[in-house]
């Protein structure tokens, strides 16, 4: 499922904006990763507290040495096992924290500017823009090993301009996107496929 859709389209000025459907997930999945975290993080918070605990007794009560081999086998699993789940959440929910939950891309031919604007489910909003006279192409580049696809505006002296994302299943929706925005901004349109970034074939489809 493509991330942007064409929702408003005149002579000067194509709009696109995030599927509604694809919100809802990238949302439902942020929220329901916050929740299970949470949930999970509060029963490691418990194990640590209860190893400490047992630990300071002991150790005030000149008992430590006498605690069973198997509580040591819990505490080192918990530490241990507690830490990594811990990293491994939130690198998942910083990842998850930072998809679009909103975006449009607006191209004006009266401005002659491009401009991203994103709202991130942490709700932070960024924008990027670049003037339509430096877009050298409308690149589809898809990456088998990595089953994505993506149209992007190039220039040579600016970053990737993004205008949508989408599995590598079907590249043809994609393509047909791409061919529509290079006739609307009057750029060629170039398609490259690459395998774990290596090249693979690339060619002009619109000129």
């Amino acid at each position: 499922m493509a991330q942007m859709h064409v929702t408003s389209e005149s002579s000067t000025k194509m709009i696109l904006e995030l599927d509604p459907s694809w919100k809802a997930e990238t949302s439902k999945t942020y929220a329901q990763s916050v929740k299970q975290g949470r949930g999970c993080l509060g029963y490691i918070a418990l194990a640590f507290v209860l190893v400490l605990g047992v630990v300071g007794y002991s150790f005030f009560t000149n008992s430590i040495a006498s605690l069973p081999w198997y509580f040591w086998a819990f505490a080192v699993v918990a530490l241990v096992g507690g830490g990594i789940f811990t990293f491994i959440h939130l690198s998942f929910e910083s990842s998850h924290k930072n998809e679009a939950e909103e975006a449009v891309v607006t191209f004006d031919l009266d401005s002659q500017q491009a401009i991203r604007v994103e709202k991130s489910n942490s709700g932070k909003i960024k924008q990027n823009e670049i003037k339509l006279e430096q877009v050298t192409q409308v690149l589809i580049h898809g990456d088998d090993l990595g089953h994505r696809l993506t149209v992007t505006l190039e220039s040579q002296n600016n970053p990737p301009f993004n205008v949508n994302f989408d599995v590598f299943f079907d590249s043809r929706p994609m393509i047909e996107l791409g061919k529509k925005l290079g006739e609307f901004i009057k750029k060629p349109v170039v398609f490259k496929v690459t395998d774990a970034g290596n090249p693979v074939s690339e060619e002009t489809i619109q000129s």
